[in-house]
This record gives structure tokens, C-alpha cells and sequence, in this order.
């Protein structure tokens, strides 16, 4: 049996060149509008003529009539409401659609037309779409059934079906097609299932035949265990048996009207808040339509403002009025460019954002009615620029352009409509004993149907308006919020409420969502509505409290730390008589643990105990450190005797003992201020929701720091050099205590995050694991890897789709035989099998080792520069009068109040600069960057000051005596101190800020303990370049006079210049 020939294409067009195209004619337009050209029947049709019941008769074979409709295969019906374009027009049309494959049209009568598609991707893309708007003339897309009739609709029609919380392993596409045809053929499945970026819901497009049932809910599982899955319809059609259409049932057709009769104007259903008075009136031609605000109008406006002013009187009109405020063009009545055919007309391209006054909560009238008036004009207008970002549209009320704009709206994928219908959708949403307009019913749900429209569940009452009639009370719910898909996946977390009706008969319509929107910063002004809020106190307290106590924690505990570190050099020379480069080392070996030890601090906390248990148990081992370093600062049996001649080289060397009562109580203040430094900072952080306020709270945790720093550093040290060693240490130990009473205090308020157990074990066996499963092949398919328990959220990031890089470790995850099944419902042990999210955190550590890499550089410049920094001072003239000398130590706090400083001027004036002329925001990489920039500038000019101080002392100390101060102010070394300080404000902060948000959420804590990893590391590195140096060079001598400090500074601005590269 031969194949029944396909009908002839003369539609679309083969593709020409551009010059066949200008030398050849315009085809002419009746070619395309051609009837088919009938098979040859006698090919394949055996079937003859017969007589049944004395009537002539041709019956066919089942076979050949699948034969004649063969080539029918991938054809649509267009129906057209009212009218229809000519079919030049729609093919012109169709032309710029841009399917994939030839197509063409064919006339059946003034409202319906038939559309062959060669590809089954152009039929579905058809037919999923729709509805279509051709010349203000709507287009309804049906499947051609070998039954199809003009006067009757099929039944066969696509719905979006969701199984909601399916298993994530069976996010296969074979599966989940296999899954919908239980429901009907599959036509498309959305791309955020196919690609896993959205694993909690799986939603596809199917054919199904409404007079068939549908199930709700299908068995799955394997053959040791089942559950049921729930099947949701998306906003599925009802399909009438009586009149044989789609848009509603036989039970409600049959309490309307038994035949379609045209909607009266005054019953036509408006999409729009409110209509006009001018509607049910005669046309008159000679006076334009009134566009006065209406009655009601006004009274939404009074309900919500709670004053009626002239400018609101201007700005309350209904429909799009408001839109005008914001310069977007409408045409009203008969000034309509389009003509006296259009009498309204809104472009696409301008379709705004406007959500009527009558939206707002009733309970703010009252609160609003105490404001002036520029307060409120002020909000009303803040609302509107807010609302105009999220495509949220109330078309006009008049009847005549509601289709018009509709017509337009259909073709927007972001697109919901808000406010009054005019119409219900159903009997059960209407209330009383007059008769309803099923045409008007029928025309609504159509609309709904073929715009593919959803419907928020409501909250409050059903019913919105309220009316009277001589039969007695009439209850409609007239008022709602119809959206599309695209619109939802913007708006996800979305509720629209039913207030209580006040001066209108309407219920207001209150819309919920929440939404991250990038607005500019704006003048505070306090309004006194905010007394009347019942969480007033509790959001006052909230932020208030907690971070004052919070800063003050930190500001008292980074206060011992700049004690310990910043006159610990000069302490160990003076009163425990050792070598200067000595007490250097020893000061980098200190300092190196507490910026090691952190690191340890911050796992565990991440991984044991909580950040809170961290910080309290180690401000207590600092305090006793604090107070046993006061002792020996007290009593002098706990020293050695100073030396007699600050000239002398031969000074009594401190004993055994006491080396270890001052190494002790170092050790004890070291571990104490190892659990604080890098624990404080992440536990800020977790108090804030935002992210775009951690990189704020980091800049502003940085400078409390640097302050106090750079308080204990002069002030402090001050006390230390001219009072006494005593009074120093035991103010920073009273510092101490104050921190943490004033930590326990704020205990109540804080948001604490339990530990979830050691990442790093995890990351270790991700190791273990992709060594013992070296030799099995990669897969393709997602569910052949070890996914996370449905229970937890899953991120795009841990998707398949990333998961790549570093193929080797993706064996990790891989399923290999013995590993236990990860179903729902069951339980295992945590640890049993490697996951895609244990791997891509591995992978994230790997991916940031070479930055971790040149920060390491970077802070050896910096530990050697401030550590050479202060033999460079004692050195030099520090008198600043007669009386006053500057300490030594002092230099760190100019590198720390020029670091504050530029803190303070990146914060508020260069990076709003930046955000509004580069229309985005500066990079924590950038900010590193810069910073090593501005320190290389610093090791130059520093190296240039040595050079100097170097020529100075040859001249005037040619003994080249260890402690001769030369000629030369210590103010010379202000310019590459500030230049440092500028240098870290760019480079600290943005290392802290860069770690925590690239680090695995479970490594937050010892994200923010990298840096100071970083810096420990650094300054045993340090040591170990000044010992090399020692051993290499003359470079370093014990007396810095004799040697060449210039050198080495030489040395590390190229070290830093090739790490910038690097």
C-alpha cells in the first residue's frame, strides 16, 4: 500500500541569494491562498461505492482513512475570535515568527484557517504558544482532528503538568518522559528540569484529551519500595460536552443560556480596576470622552491617603492615568494617532509598572493621615519608580481599548494582570438570584485558557464586591490577579490578600512579594506612622544593640592584641635585655602563632564547638595571660636588671625562670587572642540576611580594629615608655574583661549557627575516594552520581552542569557497586558516600590555591617592613619639643590611621562613585590588586628613606654605635607608612570579603581565618628570608647601622612586583 501524497507547499519560500532576491518579482499573493491539491485516490483506496438503506454511500476502510490523514500529521486550526486578517497578511506575519522549516496556510472560512508545519519542533512551538495576535485580531491554536468541524472544538489540547518534590536521581530525560506519557504525549519539557537548575519540581508540557480523566496522583518506586507522586494541572481547561468547546463544563453551561449570544457592551468583562461612566452611554461624536476620575476612583484614593489634595485629585484617575506622571505616552478617544479604528493604543515597549493606590494595607490610612503632605507625596511616588521594575500592568477600564491592549498583552511572556474583571469565572464565585451572563463567563475563560494565564490562591474572603438588587444582596468576586509562568519565576514568593471593603463596595487587592531590587540609596527621614508598628521596639532593639556590643567585643579584645604586638619588640630589649634582631624574631614568632592558631580556632568552631564558645573560652585564657605578663611587668624578680650603659653591649642576660614565666604567659596570651581575632568577624557577619552587607560589616570590623590598634600603639605605649610597663599591660587587661562582660551581655540577641562537623574530613575522603575509584569511567547521566538528601536545598552551583574541572575527582562521587543508595526515606551514616556537593567544595579550595599563593608574598613584605620599621625609629630623632619623645612602636598606628582613613573614603565616596559611573560594583580581586599597587609605591620610597638615614649616620656616627639616634625626624617615614596603610585598607578587606563568599558555606568561619593563616605563615617565612639573608649578605647585622636595610626593602618591591604579576 502506497503512502497518500503530502499537499504541495506553495507557503514559505526556499532561501535565495540577496541578488536572485532583487532580480526577481514580488510573488503574487493569490499563489499562497491556493487550495490543496487532492491525492490521488486510486493509488491506495480500495473501498467502492455503495447503497445503505436505499441511499448512495462511500464508506472507508479504517486503514484508508489513517491514509488521507497522514499527511495531516503536524496541522494546526487557527480560529479567530471576531474577523480575520487577509491572508497576505497573516503569511507575512507567520514569515517573521522565524520556524525552523517550510510551512504553509490554507483558508477554511472567515474564521478559521489551517496551518501544515514540515517539522514536529514548528508544530509544537505553534501549538503551545496559543494564542496569537494578528492586526488586533486574536488567533486561537487547536489540533486538526480527522473529525474537525468549524462549529465544534477538539477536545485534544496541551496542559502544563508538575510533579512536585520528585526524587532528584530521576531527573533523566528518558524518565520523565516516560512520566508525562503516562498522562498524555509528551510535547516539551521545561529547560530548568533538563538541566537541573531547578531539581525540587519537575514540569512538562503534554497532550491530553480532556474527555478523558486524568490521574491525580501515579505510583512510583522500585520493586522494594513505593510511593505515590501528586500530579498538579496547571490551570487545566474544562471542556463542555453540550456545545463541544473548551472553557467550561456541561454543568455550567446548562444553568446559563443554551447557545453563544453576544455579550451586551455593559456585560463585557474589563480587565482594569475600575469602569467608566461613559460606558453604557450613546456615543456623542462631538464631545470627547470624559477623563475626570470616577466616584469610586476618589474613594480609594481618600481610603488610602486619608487626604484628598488637588495634585492627588490630578494623579487618581483611573486606568493608566498614573503612568503619565512617569512620562509614558497614552492616547485617549479621538486624539489617537492610530486613528478613528484604534482609540487606544499602548506600546509594548513601554508597558509600565503601576499598582493602584487601592493595593495598600487599610490599617496604613489612619497612620498615614499624621504625615505632611510631602512625606506622603514623597511615598507615593518612591512606590510608583518601585513598581514600574517589575512588570505589573492595570490596562484602562473602558471597554473599547481593554481588547486592544489585550490584544498586545498576549504577546509579553513577564506579564500579570491585577484588579477588577467585571466578570466571575464560575458560578460557585457569585452569590445571590439574578441570572449570569454565560457568554460573558465563556469569554473570560477563554481569555484565561488561551493566554495561558494562573491564579494565586487567595487569602481572606471570597468574595470582593458587594452589591443590592430588588431580589435582594448579590456577592461577586470580581477582583483578582492573573499572571503567567515567566511572571511567577520572577515573583516566586508572591500572596495576594483580600482586605476588608471600607469606602468602595470593592475589596481592595493587597499584593505581597518580595523581590531583590537595586535601588539607590536614599535620604532617612523618620515618619511617625513607625511608633504604631507593634515590632517598633523589637526592630529598634535588634539593631541597635547587637552590634554595639558586638564592636565593643571586638574593640576591647583587639585592644590587647595591639598591646602584645605593638611595644613587645621594645619590651624584650629593654627590660629582658636581648638582642635587637633577636627580639625581632621573636616578636614574628609571636605574632606568626597568633595569626596561625586562628585558623584552628575557626575549625572549630565550624566543625565542634559554636563561634559564641569559642570567643568567650578564649577572652578568658587571654586574660590570664594579660595578667600573668602584668606580673612580670611588677614585680622585678620576674626580670632581669637593666643595663647601666644604654651604649654598653654587656648586659646580664634574663635567667632560665624567668624566660619561662614571660614565654608562658606570651603562650597564654597568644591562644587566647587566636580564638578571638578571626571568630568575631565571621559570627558580625552571620547577624546580617544580606549579602551586600557583609563587604560593608567587614570594612567597618577592619577599622575598629585598626582603631584600636592604633590606640594601644600610642596611647597606650605612651603609658608603657613614660609611666610604667605595669600600668601598659594592666589597663589592656582591664580592657580584656570589660570585652567579654560586654559579649555575655548581648548573648540573648545573637544569631548563633550550630557546627555541622569537620568539612575537612570530608574533603579528605573525597581524596581517598577518587584514588580508590582511579579506574572506573566518567559518566554522562546526572543520576549516576552520589546527589545530597532531598531534605537539603540544593544550589545551582552544585549542579551537574558545573560539574566540571578537575575530572579526576568527580570519581568521588561516582555510584560504585557496594555504596549505599540514597532513597528517600532512608537513613545513613554521614561520610558513607562522597556527593557532588563534597566535591565541588574540594574543588572550589583548589581552584582559589593560587591566590592563596601570592597573598603569602604579599604579607611577608609587610611583616619584614613593619618589624625593620621599628629598628629603623629607635634610630632615629623622635623628639617632638623639649619634653615629648615619640615611642618607637607608635609609627604602626600612622600605618593604621591612614588605613582607617582610606577605609572611611573607599566606603562612602569611592565606591559610590564607582557604582554610579561603572554602573557596577569594584571586586574583591580588584581591591587585592590595587593594594599591591600602592605597596610596591611604599617599599620604593621606604627603601629611599633608608638609603638616606644610612649616608646621615655614616656622617655622624662613624663609630657606628648600636643605640646613637642620628640627625634625621622620624616624620620621614610617614610617606610609606601611609602608602602601606592605604595599601592594606584595599587588601585586607577584600582577601576577607573574597574568602567568605568563595569558601564552601561549611568553611565560612575558616574562610575569614585564611588571611590571618596567611600572615602567620608569612612571618615565619620572614624569618626565615632575615636568617637567609643573615647568612648570605651583610645585609642584616645585629647594629642595622653597619648593614644595608635599603637592600632588603629593594628586594621585597620585586618580590612584589613579580607576586602582581603572578
Amino acid at each position: 500500500m502506497m503512502a497518500a501524497p503530502k499537499p504541495p507547499d506553495n507557503g514559505r519560500k526556499k532561501q535565495h541569494s540577496f541578488a536572485q532576491i532583487l532580480n526577481v518579482s514580488k510573488p503574487n499573493p493569490q499563489s499562497i491562498i491556493q487550495p490543496v491539491e487532492k491525492p490521488t485516490p486510486e493509488t491506495f483506496i480500495k473501498s467502492n461505492l455503495t447503497m445503505v438503506k436505499g441511499k448512495p454511500a462511500f464508506l472507508l476502510l479504517k486503514e484508508e482513512d489513517e491514509m488521507l490523514a497522514a499527511p495531516f500529521k503536524f496541522c494546526l486550526i487557527g480560529k479567530f475570535s471576531k474577523g480575520r486578517p487577509k491572508m497576505e497578511y497573516l503569511w507575512n506575519k507567520f514569515n517573521t515568527i522565524g520556524y525552523k522549516a517550510s510551512f504553509s496556510l490554507r483558508m477554511i472560512d472567515h474564521r478559521h484557517i489551517l496551518i501544515y508545519f514540515d517539522l514536529e519542533e514548528d508544530f509544537q512551538r505553534c501549538w503551545i504558544k496559543g494564542l496569537r495576535s494578528f492586526d488586533h485580531h486574536i488567533m486561537r491554536v487547536l489540533k486538526w482532528t480527522p473529525r474537525f468541524k468549524t462549529e465544534q472544538e477538539s477536545s485534544i489540547t496541551p496542559v502544563s503538568v508538575s510533579f512536585e518534590g520528585l526524587l532528584v536521581h530521576r531527573f533523566n530525560e528518558e524518565y520523565l518522559r516516560k512520566l508525562s506519557s503516562i498522562i498524555g504525549q509528551p510535547l516539551k519539557i521545561d529547560a530548568p528540569t533538563l538541566n537541573m537548575s531547578r531539581p525540587s519540581i519537575f514540569r512538562a508540557c503534554v497532550e491530553v484529551d480532556l474527555l478523558h480523566e486524568l490521574p491525580k496522583r501515579i505510583l512510583l518506586g522500585t520493586d522494594e519500595y513505593s510511593y505515590y507522586q501528586h500530579v498538579t494541572y496547571e490551570n487545566l481547561p474544562e471542556y463542555c460536552m453540550d456545545c463541544r468547546k473548551i472553557g467550561h463544563s456541561s454543568h455550567n453551561f446548562r444553568h446559563g443560556k443554551a447557545k453563544e449570544a453576544p455579550v451586551k457592551e455593559k456585560e463585557r468583562p474589563v480587565i482594569g480596576k475600575e469602569k467608566e461612566n461613559s460606558v453604557s452611554q450613546p456615543a456623542n461624536k462631538t464631545k470627547p470622552p470624559s477623563t475626570n476620575p470616577t466616584w469610586k476612583t476618589k474613594k480609594a484614593a481618600e481610603s488610602v491617603t486619608g487626604q484628598e489634595t488637588n495634585q492627588h485629585k490630578d494623579e487618581s484617575s483611573s486606568g493608566l492615568t498614573a503612568a503619565e506622571k512617569m512620562n509614558i505616552p497614552t492616547y485617549i478617544g479621538d486624539s489617537s494617532p492610530m486613528g478613528s479604528q484604534d482609540k487606544r493604543f499602548l506600546s509594548k515597549e513601554k508597558l509600565s509598572a503601576i499598582l493602584e493606590k487601592s493595593l495598600q494595607e487599610e490599617n496604613l490610612k489612619n497612620t498615614w493621615e499624621e504625615d505632611d503632605m510631602a512625606t506622603n507625596h514623597e511615598t507615593k511616588d518612591r512606590q510608583l519608580i518601585e513598581y514600574k521594575k517589575h512588570s505589573i500592568l492595570i490596562p484602562p477600564s473602558n471597554l473599547s481599548s481593554r481588547f486592544d491592549i489585550l490584544a498586545k498583552l498576549i504577546m509579553m511572556e513577564n506579564l500579570g494582570l491585577l484588579g477588577e474583571t467585571n466578570v466571575i469565572q464560575n458560578l460557585e464565585e457569585y452569590e445571590g438570584f439574578s441570572q449570569q451572563d454565560m457568554g460573558a463567563i465563556d469569554e473570560f475563560n477563554d481569555f484565561i485558557n488561551n493566554c495561558n494565564m494562573l491564579e494565586f490562591p487567595l487569602v481572606g474572603n471570597l468574595y470582593t464586591w458587594k452589591g443590592t438588587r430588588q431580589a435582594g444582596r448579590v456577592l461577586k468576586r470580581l477582583d483578582r490577579l492573573l499572571f503567567t509562568q515567566e511572571w511567577l519565576s520572577l515573583f516566586p514568593v508572591a500572596l495576594v490578600h483580600h482586605l476588608n471593603r471600607s469606602t468602595s463596595d470593592h475589596a481592595p487587592l493587597l499584593l505581597q512579594y518580595k523581590v531583590d531590587m537595586d535601588t539607590k540609596p536614599r535620604i532617612f527621614r523618620f515618619q511617625k506612622m513607625w511608633f504604631r508598628r507593634s515590632s517598633f521596639f523589637e526592630v529598634v532593639k535588634e539593631n541597635w544593640d547587637q552590634p554595639i556590643e558586638h564592636q565593643a567585643t571586638t574593640a576591647g579584645l583587639t585592644v590587647v592584641f595591639g598591646v602584645l604586638l605593638s611595644n613587645l619588640e621594645v619590651y624584650l630589649i629593654e627590660e629582658f635585655n636581648i638582642k635587637r634582631i633577636s627580639a625581632a624574631q621573636i616578636c614574628n614568632l609571636v605574632t606568626g602563632l597568633i595569626a596561625i592558631l586562628p585558623t584552628g580556632t575557626a575549625v572549630l568552631a565550624d566543625s565542634f564547638l559554636s563561634c559564641y564558645t569559642v570567643i568567650w573560652i578564649s577572652s578568658l585564657i587571654s586574660e590570664m595571660g594579660m595578667l600573668l605578663l602584668t606580673l612580670t611587668a611588677t614585680f622585678s624578680k620576674l626580670r632581669p636588671p637593666k643595663c647601666e650603659n644604654d651604649q654598653s653591649n654587656n648586659c646580664t642576660e634574663a635567667t632560665k625562670i624567668q624566660l619561662t614565666v614571660l614565654y608562658l604567659s606570651l603562650a597564654l596570651a597568644v591562644l587566647g587572642m587566636s580564638g578571638t581575632r578571626f571568630t568575631l568577624g565571621p559570627m558580625g557577619a552571620h547577624q546580617f540576611n544580606e549579602p551586600k552587607n557583609h563587604g560593608i560589616f567587614f570594612n567597618w570590623y577592619v577599622m575598629v580594629m585598626n582603631i584600636c590598634i592604633m590606640l594601644s600603639s600610642t596611647a597606650i605605649v605612651y603609658v608603657q615608655n613614660n609611666v610604667s610597663w605595669a600600668w601598659g599591660f594592666g589597663i589592656s587587661a582591664a580592657a580584656n574583661i570589660i570585652a567579654v562582660l560586654l559579649f555575655f551581655l548581648g548573648t540573648k540577641f545573637y544569631r548563633q549557627l550550630k557546627p555541622q562537623g569537620s568539612p575537612f574530613a570530608g574533603l579528605a575522603h573525597v581524596l581517598v575516594t577518587a584514588f580508590r575509584n582511579r579506574g572506573t569511567l566518567l559518566s554522562q547521566n546526572p543520576t549516576d552520581y552520589h546527589q545530597e538528601s532531598r531534605t537539603m536545598k540544593i544550589t545551582p552551583q552544585l549542579c551537574l552542569s558545573n560539574f566540571s574541572g578537575n575530572r579526576f575527582l568527580n570519581r568521588a562521587a561516582l555510584k560504585t557497586e557496594g555504596d549505599t543508595e540514597v532513597v528517600y526515606g532512608s537513613k545513613r551514616k554521614s561520610g558513607q558516600v562522597c556527593t557532588v556537593t563534597k566535591v565541588e567544595d574540594l574543588k572550589s579550595l583548589i581552584k582559589l590555591l593560587p591566590l592563596l599563593a601570592s597573598a603569602i608574598l604579599f604579607c611577608v613584605a609587610y611583616v619584614i617592613q613593619t618589624s625593620m620599621g621599628i629598628l629603623q625609629a629607635l634610630t632615629m630623632e623622635r623628639n617632638v619639643g623639649h619634653n615629648f619623645e615619640i615611642p618607637a612602636a607608635t609609627i604602626v598606628a600612622l600605618l593604621l590611621a591612614s588605613s582607617c582613613i582610606t577605609i572611611l573614603f573607599v566606603d562612602r565616596i569611592l565606591f559610590p562613585m564607582w557604582n554610579k559611573f561603572c554602573r557596577r560594583q569594584i571586586t574583591p580581586l580588584q581591591r587585592i590588586g590595587i593594594g599591591h599597587l600602592f605597596y610596591i609605591l611604599s617599599m620604593v620610597v621606604l627603601a629611599s628613606v633608608e638609603a638616606k638615614r644610612l649616608k646621615i649616620s655614616r656622617v655622624h656616627n662613624p663609630q657606628e654605635h648600636e643605640n646613637s639616634v642620628e640627625p634625621m625626624s622620624i616624620f620621614l617615614l610617614v610617606p610609606p607608612l601611609v602608602l602601606t596603610g592605604v595599601a592594606e585598607a584595599f587588601h585586607f578587606p577584600g582577601h576577607i570579603e573574597f574568602y567568605y563568599q568563595e569558601f564552601p558555606q561549611n568553611l565560612r568561619n575558616t574562610s575569614s581565618a585564611m588571611i590571618s593563616l596567611f600572615y602567620g605563615v608569612a612571618y615565619y617565612i620572614a624569618n626565615a628570608l632575615i636568617h637567609v639573608v643573615r647568612r648570605s649578605t651583610d645585609w642584616l647585622p645585629d647594629n642595622i647601622n653597619k648593614g644595608r636595610l635599603d637592600n632588603v626593602y629593594w628586594l621585597m618591591s620585586v618580590l612584589v612586583g613579580l607576586n602582581f604579576c603572578y
